[in-house]
């Protein structure tokens, strides 16, 4: 089960970007083809303990950056959360 208390944060560049800084392009991507959901996280890494919400196929993120190993930084809108997803399920 998600934690939903788990917190991080973020370097200032990324906060800039959340905000609508320069790196922020304000394009939105559809989460697809993920069997149980798309995990968001607070590293780009793949780690249970860094979980802190769940996307299912069909709904939408705010792309922010890219960070490393194919991992993106995303606003969500429903879980009203930042947070990194691997970049394979994402569509524009």
């Amino acid at each position: 089960m998600l934690e939903e208390s788990k917190k991080f944060e973020l370097e200032d560049d990324a906060l800039e970007a959340a905000a609508g800084g320069a790196q922020c392009d304000g394009i939105v991507y559809t989460v697809k083809g993920v069997d149980q959901y798309l995990a968001l996280r607070t590293a780009c890494s793949y780690r249970r303990e860094n979980e802190i919400g769940a996307l299912k196929n069909g709904e939408k993120v705010h792309f922010i950056m890219k960070g490393d190993n194919g991992y993106w930084l995303v606003y969500s809108p429903k879980l009203n959360s930042m947070g990194f997803v691997n970049a394979n399920y994402l569509k524009r």
